[in-house]
């Protein structure tokens, strides 16, 4: 699923087909990179064997499809993989959006659309609300994972908000990326032992599914 994000890629991808091509020195892997709907159709038209995808295209596929959970990403510092990220709104400290619904009028930026632990679970938020989605989608400042990052974007003005994956903010924090308090979380939830702020419930994290072209002993 090519809407996961670049960190993904570096930091579970690589190394898992690296073992896969150890494991199965004699087998030939193949990457293509499919939106979710092209992976969603590749999947039903049986040209696709193993596949990474987020929780909520891996669901759907597994009801409609039978589709075999291999495993799922986790974190270090994440203990449950059934509650391993959620979807972060970022705003500036000094920023007068205090809750979601101030967003009603606001430039919201983000990386993908398509991710379902970022947007589609920020339409959840918002459905919850009673926020109307179409205007803010309207005025969505779409980055695509390019210069600048998304907080970049806030803190030039281009955007009001930004939504994240959770830990992202803590993360860049963390490694000195962007100043420790010139950023909150909006509306962060009280998630007894999750170490990171996050605006939405949790989900799992990334999955690494199998078709049933495979059989149960080759997965």
């Amino acid at each position: 699923q090519a809407s996961l994000d670049p960190e993904f890629f570096l930091e579970s991808y690589e190394p898992t087909i690296a073992y896969l091509k150890k494991r199965f020195p004699g087998t030939e892997f193949r990457r293509t990179d499919y939106s979710s709907a092209q992976l969603i159709e590749a999947i039903k038209q049986g040209r696709a064997d193993l596949f990474f995808a987020d929780s909520g295209i891996f669901t759907f596929l597994h009801i409609r499809y039978h589709i075999m959970q291999v495993a799922t990403r986790l974190a270090p510092h994440i203990s449950d993989p059934c509650h391993a990220v959620g979807m972060t709104v970022v705003v500036p400290d000094r920023s007068p959006v205090r809750s979601i619904e101030d967003l009603k009028e606001s430039r919201v930026a983000v990386n993908d659309p398509e991710r379902f632990t970022t947007w589609i679970a920020f339409q959840g938020v918002l459905a919850e609300r009673g926020v109307d989605f179409g205007p803010i989608e309207s005025r969505a400042v779409v980055a695509n994972y390019e210069e600048p990052p998304l907080l970049e974007r806030l803190s030039s003005g281009q955007a009001d908000a930004a939504v994240l994956p959770s830990c992202s903010l803590e993360r860049l924090e963390a490694e000195g990326r962007v100043r420790k308090g010139a950023f909150r979380v909006l509306e962060p939830q009280p998630i007894t032992g999750y170490p990171c702020r996050s605006t939405s419930a949790l989900f799992p994290d990334t999955v690494f599914g199998a078709t049933p072209r495979l059989t149960p002993g080759a997965v």
